[in-house]
C-alpha cells in the first residue's frame, strides 16, 4: 500500500522548485525527514533475536512529530506518562477552536496565534472554575493538546482539546494543599477520557492508512464524513496534497502539549500531593496501601522477532546510510521508532 511518505517523495521534487520561496526551513527539514525516514538512507540499526539468533537491520526512523510512520510507540509512552497523572475521578473534555474568519490569520502567524488560543482558552476553563460554587479558592490542574486538522488535511482547522479533572485542590493562605474538591458531573460540557485522545496527541494531519493510490499526477485518500462516518475517496493533484500537508506543520520548537495548575512542571502542589488528598476524599487510602489495588499493565512491549518470537536485542546503529553498505532494511519491523 502506498505510503504519506510515497506521495511526499513522488511531488516534493517538483513543489519546492515550483514554491521554494514560500517554504520555510522549518518544513524543509520537516519533508527531508520524512521522506527518508526508515528507508535506510538516515542510517539503520541492527537487532539480534534472542530466541532464533536471526538479524534484522531496521532503518533509522526520523523522529519528526509529524511522520506519520513514528508517532505510534510516542503515542503509548504517552499515555503510561499521563495515566501516572490522572485522578480517579470524573473527567471532560474541552474544545476551543477559532471563528473561520481568523483561521487565515492563525496561519500566517502561527506561532503568535497558537499561543493566543492557548493562553485565551487555558483562561477560559479558569474562569469557569473560579466562579463555579464548588472550585471557589481551588487551584485546577488540566492540560491541552492543539491540533490544526479535521477529517480532511485540505481543511485547516486549528483547535485545543484539554483534558479537565473534575475537581481541583483548595489551598490555605499560604498556597499549601488542604483538600480535594470534587466537582458535578454537569460541571462542563461532556466526559471524555485519556483513551479517547491519547491517539491523536501524536496523530498527523493525515496517516498512511487513509491514503489509497499514487499515481503521476495526484494522491487519492479517505475521508470520513459527519457522524455516520462514511468513507469517501478524495483525488487531488499532488500539488495541492504537499501544499495541505505544510500547512500543519508546526513552528519550530512550539509546544503543542501543554499542562496547567497542578498538572505543570513548575507548579508548588506536587502530583503525589494531589493524588493523596484525591485517595482520602475518596476513602481509598487503606485500599491503596494494602498492596491490592489493581496496576495499569505497561502499553510498550519489547521488539520481538517475526519469525519465532524471540526478544529482539540491538547490536549495532549506524548512521551511514544502509545502502552504502548493501544492506537493505527489514520493513516488517515498521512501527517500532528506531531513531
Amino acid at each position: 500500500m502506498p505510503t504519506v511518505a510515497d506521495a511526499l517523495r513522488q511531488f516534493v521534487p517538483a513543489y519546492l522548485q515550483k514554491h521554494a520561496q514560500s517554504v520555510s526551513i522549518v518544513q524543509q527539514k520537516v519533508l527531508g525527514a520524512i521522506t527518508r525516514c526508515r528507508t535506510g538512507a538516515l542510517g539503520g540499526v541492527q537487532y539480534q533475536c534472542d530466541g532464533c539468533g536471526r538479524e534484522h537491520w531496521v532503518g533509522r526512523s526520523c523522529g519528526n512529530r509529524h511522520c506519520p510512520n513514528c508517532g505510534h510507540e510516542k503515542t503509548q509512552l504517552w499515555i503510561e506518562k499521563q495515566s501516572a497523572k490522572l485522578m480517579p475521578v470524573h473527567h471532560f473534555l474541552v474544545t476551543f477552536t477559532v471563528p473561520r474568519e481568523l483561521g487565515s490569520v492563525l496561519r500566517t502567524h502561527q506561532r503568535e496565534g497558537y499561543r493566543c488560543l492557548f493562553d485565551a482558552s487555558s483562561q477560559s476553563i479558569r474562569d469557569v472554575g473560579a466562579a463555579t460554587k464548588s472550585l471557589r479558592g481551588c487551584v485546577l490542574g488540566f492540560f491541552g493538546v492543539l491540533h490544526t486538522w479535521g477529517r480532511d488535511p485540505a481543511v485547516y482547522h486549528p483547535h485545543i482539546h484539554y483534558v479537565v479533572p473534575g475537581g481541583g485542590v483548595k489551598l490555605d493562605e499560604h498556597s499549601n494543599a488542604l483538600s480535594w474538591q470534587s466537582t458535578p458531573k454537569n460541571f462542563l460540557f461532556h466526559h471524555a477520557t485519556l483513551k479517547y485522545l491519547a491517539p491523536y496527541v501524536h496523530r498527523v494531519a493525515i496517516n498512511n492508512s487513509r491514503i489509497i493510490q499514487v499515481d503521476e499526477q495526484s494522491v487519492t485518500y479517505k475521508i470520513r464524513r459527519g457522524k455516520t462516518n462514511r468513507v469517501d475517496l478524495k483525488r487531488v493533484d499532488g500539488e495541492a496534497f504537499v501544499e495541505s500537508f505544510l500547512q500543519h506543520v508546526l513552528p519550530r520548537g512550539f509546544q503543542k502539549i501543554r499542562h496547567y495548575g497542578w498538572m505543570s512542571a513548575n507548579s508548588k502542589v506536587s502530583l503525589d500531593e494531589v493524588k493523596w488528598l484525591v485517595w482520602l476524599f475518596l476513602g481509598w487510602t487503606y485500599w491503596l496501601a494494602s498492596g491490592y489495588a489493581p496496576q495499569e499493565k505497561p502499553l510498550t512491549t519489547p521488539l520481538r522477532c517475526k519469525a519465532c518470537g524471540g526478544v529482539l536485542r540491538v547490536v549495532e546503529v549506524m548512521f551511514e546510510s544502509l545502502q552504502s553498505r548493501g544492506l537493505m532494511p527489514d520493513h516488517s519491523l515498521g512501527y517500532f521508532d528506531s531513531g
